[in-house]
Protein backbone atom coordinates (compact mmCIF):
# COMPACT_ATOMS: atom_id res chain seq x y z
CA UNK A 1 0.00 0.00 0.00
CA UNK A 2 1.36 3.41 -0.98
CA UNK A 3 1.94 6.03 1.71
CA UNK A 4 0.07 9.32 1.50
CA UNK A 5 2.51 11.63 -0.29
CA UNK A 6 4.51 13.99 1.92
CA UNK A 7 5.52 15.82 -1.29
CA UNK A 8 5.04 15.57 -5.05
CA UNK A 9 6.82 16.72 -8.22
CA UNK A 10 5.12 20.11 -8.23
CA UNK A 11 6.28 20.76 -4.70
CA UNK A 12 9.83 19.85 -5.61
CA UNK A 13 9.77 22.21 -8.59
CA UNK A 14 8.25 25.16 -6.73
CA UNK A 15 9.99 25.02 -3.34
CA UNK A 16 13.57 25.30 -2.21
CA UNK A 17 14.49 21.78 -1.07
CA UNK A 18 17.62 20.35 0.44
CA UNK A 19 18.56 17.75 -2.18
CA UNK A 20 21.84 15.89 -2.65
CA UNK A 21 22.36 13.96 -5.89
CA UNK A 22 24.09 10.61 -5.29
CA UNK A 23 23.98 9.32 -8.87
CA UNK A 24 23.05 10.96 -12.17
CA UNK A 25 20.60 9.27 -14.50
CA UNK A 26 21.57 7.32 -17.61
CA UNK A 27 19.65 5.64 -20.42
CA UNK A 28 18.62 2.74 -18.16
CA UNK A 29 19.22 3.95 -14.63
CA UNK A 30 17.45 6.57 -12.52
CA UNK A 31 18.89 9.57 -10.83
CA UNK A 32 19.24 8.77 -7.12
CA UNK A 33 19.35 11.44 -4.45
CA UNK A 34 18.60 12.30 -0.84
CA UNK A 35 15.85 14.85 -0.15
CA UNK A 36 15.39 16.45 3.26
CA UNK A 37 11.76 17.32 3.87
CA UNK A 38 10.75 18.49 7.31
CA UNK A 39 12.69 16.43 9.81
CA UNK A 40 13.14 13.39 7.56
CA UNK A 41 15.47 12.35 4.78
CA UNK A 42 14.08 10.50 1.78
CA UNK A 43 15.81 8.43 -0.88
CA UNK A 44 14.50 9.48 -4.30
CA UNK A 45 14.77 7.32 -7.44
CA UNK A 46 13.82 9.37 -10.48
CA UNK A 47 13.55 8.07 -14.07
CA UNK A 48 12.10 11.30 -15.48
CA UNK A 49 15.27 12.16 -17.44
CA UNK A 50 15.48 8.72 -19.05
CA UNK A 51 14.14 8.16 -22.56
CA UNK A 52 10.43 7.62 -23.27
CA UNK A 53 10.74 3.86 -23.71
CA UNK A 54 12.50 3.35 -20.37
CA UNK A 55 10.10 5.68 -18.50
CA UNK A 56 7.05 3.84 -19.81
CA UNK A 57 8.20 0.22 -19.59
CA UNK A 58 11.28 -0.90 -17.69
CA UNK A 59 11.10 1.91 -15.11
CA UNK A 60 7.44 1.32 -14.24
CA UNK A 61 8.09 -2.37 -13.63
CA UNK A 62 11.04 -1.73 -11.31
CA UNK A 63 9.42 1.15 -9.43
CA UNK A 64 6.23 -0.81 -8.82
CA UNK A 65 8.21 -3.84 -7.73
CA UNK A 66 10.25 -1.83 -5.24
CA UNK A 67 7.23 0.03 -3.86
CA UNK A 68 5.29 -3.22 -3.38
CA UNK A 69 8.28 -4.97 -1.76
CA UNK A 70 9.03 -2.19 0.72
CA UNK A 71 5.33 -1.85 1.53
CA UNK A 72 5.18 -5.54 2.40
CA UNK A 73 8.12 -5.07 4.77
CA UNK A 74 6.99 -1.94 6.61
CA UNK A 75 7.75 -2.38 10.30
CA UNK A 76 10.72 -4.71 9.82
CA UNK A 77 13.91 -3.43 11.40
CA UNK A 78 16.73 -3.07 8.89
CA UNK A 79 14.90 -2.23 5.64
CA UNK A 80 13.66 1.07 4.10
CA UNK A 81 10.24 2.29 5.23
CA UNK A 82 7.22 4.23 3.95
CA UNK A 83 7.54 4.20 0.13
CA UNK A 84 5.38 6.36 -2.15
CA UNK A 85 5.27 7.54 -5.76
CA UNK A 86 6.31 11.17 -6.18
CA UNK A 87 4.85 10.72 -9.67
CA UNK A 88 4.72 7.90 -12.21
CA UNK A 89 8.49 8.13 -12.87
CA UNK A 90 9.76 8.70 -9.35
CA UNK A 91 9.74 6.71 -6.11
CA UNK A 92 10.68 7.91 -2.63
CA UNK A 93 11.11 6.13 0.69
CA UNK A 94 12.74 6.93 4.02
CA UNK A 95 16.49 7.21 3.72
CA UNK A 96 18.60 4.65 5.60
CA UNK A 97 21.44 6.56 7.23
CA UNK A 98 24.83 4.89 7.20
CA UNK A 99 27.75 3.67 5.10
CA UNK A 100 27.85 0.93 2.51
CA UNK A 101 29.54 -2.29 3.66
CA UNK A 102 31.66 -1.90 0.53
CA UNK A 103 33.15 1.33 1.93
CA UNK A 104 33.26 0.34 5.60
CA UNK A 105 36.48 -0.76 7.39
CA UNK A 106 36.62 -4.55 7.10
CA UNK A 107 37.75 -5.03 10.70
CA UNK A 108 34.58 -3.28 11.90
CA UNK A 109 32.29 -5.91 10.34
CA UNK A 110 31.67 -8.13 13.36
CA UNK A 111 30.09 -11.59 13.73
CA UNK A 112 27.19 -9.88 15.49
CA UNK A 113 26.66 -7.64 12.47
CA UNK A 114 26.64 -10.60 10.07
CA UNK A 115 24.28 -12.58 12.30
CA UNK A 116 21.95 -9.59 12.25
CA UNK A 117 22.09 -9.63 8.43
CA UNK A 118 20.80 -13.20 8.55
CA UNK A 119 18.00 -12.10 10.90
CA UNK A 120 16.93 -9.38 8.45
CA UNK A 121 16.71 -11.93 5.64
CA UNK A 122 14.67 -14.35 7.73
CA UNK A 123 12.23 -11.56 8.61
CA UNK A 124 11.95 -10.69 4.91
CA UNK A 125 11.36 -14.33 3.98
CA UNK A 126 8.63 -14.66 6.62
CA UNK A 127 6.79 -11.85 4.82
CA UNK A 128 6.77 -13.89 1.60
CA UNK A 129 9.54 -12.05 -0.22
CA UNK A 130 13.06 -12.74 -1.45
CA UNK A 131 15.55 -9.97 -2.21
CA UNK A 132 17.63 -11.68 -4.95
CA UNK A 133 20.64 -9.32 -4.82
CA UNK A 134 22.10 -9.81 -1.35
CA UNK A 135 25.55 -10.57 -2.75
CA UNK A 136 26.12 -6.93 -3.71
CA UNK A 137 28.20 -5.14 -1.09
CA UNK A 138 26.49 -1.85 -1.91
CA UNK A 139 23.08 -3.19 -0.90
CA UNK A 140 24.11 -3.62 2.74
CA UNK A 141 24.36 -0.55 4.95
CA UNK A 142 26.11 -0.10 8.30
CA UNK A 143 23.86 2.24 10.28
CA UNK A 144 25.20 4.73 12.87
CA UNK A 145 24.38 2.21 15.64
CA UNK A 146 26.58 -0.35 13.81
CA UNK A 147 23.58 -2.50 12.89
CA UNK A 148 22.92 -3.55 9.29
CA UNK A 149 20.21 -2.59 6.84
CA UNK A 150 19.38 -4.01 3.42
CA UNK A 151 18.35 -1.70 0.57
CA UNK A 152 17.51 -1.80 -3.17
CA UNK A 153 14.45 -4.02 -3.55
CA UNK A 154 13.88 -3.53 -7.28
CA UNK A 155 14.80 -7.17 -7.97
CA UNK A 156 12.72 -8.54 -5.08
CA UNK A 157 10.16 -11.27 -5.77
CA UNK A 158 7.06 -12.49 -3.97
CA UNK A 159 7.17 -16.19 -3.13
CA UNK A 160 3.45 -16.80 -2.67
CA UNK A 161 2.24 -19.43 -5.14
CA UNK A 162 5.71 -20.61 -6.13
CA UNK A 163 6.68 -24.28 -5.72
CA UNK A 164 8.08 -24.94 -2.25
CA UNK A 165 11.37 -26.29 -3.60
CA UNK A 166 11.88 -23.16 -5.68
CA UNK A 167 11.09 -20.95 -2.66
CA UNK A 168 13.65 -22.86 -0.62
CA UNK A 169 16.21 -22.38 -3.36
CA UNK A 170 15.58 -18.63 -3.60
CA UNK A 171 15.83 -18.18 0.16
CA UNK A 172 19.07 -20.16 0.16
CA UNK A 173 20.51 -17.92 -2.52
CA UNK A 174 19.60 -14.86 -0.45
CA UNK A 175 21.47 -16.35 2.50
CA UNK A 176 24.40 -17.16 0.24
CA UNK A 177 24.89 -13.41 -0.17
CA UNK A 178 25.42 -13.12 3.60
CA UNK A 179 27.68 -16.16 3.73
CA UNK A 180 29.87 -14.43 1.15
CA UNK A 181 30.26 -11.59 3.68
CA UNK A 182 31.21 -14.08 6.40
CA UNK A 183 33.88 -15.52 4.10
CA UNK A 184 35.14 -12.04 3.18
CA UNK A 185 35.22 -10.56 6.69
CA UNK A 186 35.03 -13.28 9.36
CA UNK A 187 35.90 -16.66 7.82
CA UNK A 188 37.30 -18.07 11.05
CA UNK A 189 34.16 -17.23 13.02
CA UNK A 190 31.38 -18.36 10.69
CA UNK A 191 31.18 -21.91 12.07
CA UNK A 192 30.94 -25.27 10.34
CA UNK A 193 27.23 -25.06 9.61
CA UNK A 194 27.59 -21.84 7.63
CA UNK A 195 30.72 -23.10 5.87
CA UNK A 196 28.95 -26.25 4.68
CA UNK A 197 25.91 -24.25 3.57
CA UNK A 198 28.14 -21.80 1.68
CA UNK A 199 29.94 -24.67 -0.06
CA UNK A 200 26.64 -26.28 -1.01
CA UNK A 201 25.23 -23.07 -2.44
CA UNK A 202 28.42 -22.40 -4.38
CA UNK A 203 28.01 -25.67 -6.25
CA UNK A 204 24.64 -24.56 -7.62
CA UNK A 205 25.61 -20.91 -8.18
CA UNK A 206 26.13 -21.28 -11.93
CA UNK A 207 22.50 -22.21 -12.53
CA UNK A 208 21.23 -19.13 -10.69
CA UNK A 209 19.99 -16.80 -13.40
CA UNK A 210 19.91 -13.69 -11.23
CA UNK A 211 23.18 -13.89 -9.37
CA UNK A 212 24.95 -10.51 -9.65
CA UNK A 213 28.27 -9.89 -11.29
CA UNK A 214 31.11 -9.15 -8.93
CA UNK A 215 30.58 -5.73 -7.39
Amino acid sequence: MELRKPFDRIYLLTHQCDYVRLRTSSHWHPEVGILTFGNKKWTVKDYSDCNWFVRNSYAKILLNRELNAISMLNGIEGVPQNPFFVDSCCLAFEYVEGASVRDYPADKITPEFLTECERILRDIHKKGLVHLDTGAMGNWIVKPDNRPALIDFQTAMKTKGLPSRLVGFLKAMDLRGVYKKWIAFRPNEMGEKRKKAAERFEKIRKIWLFHPKKK
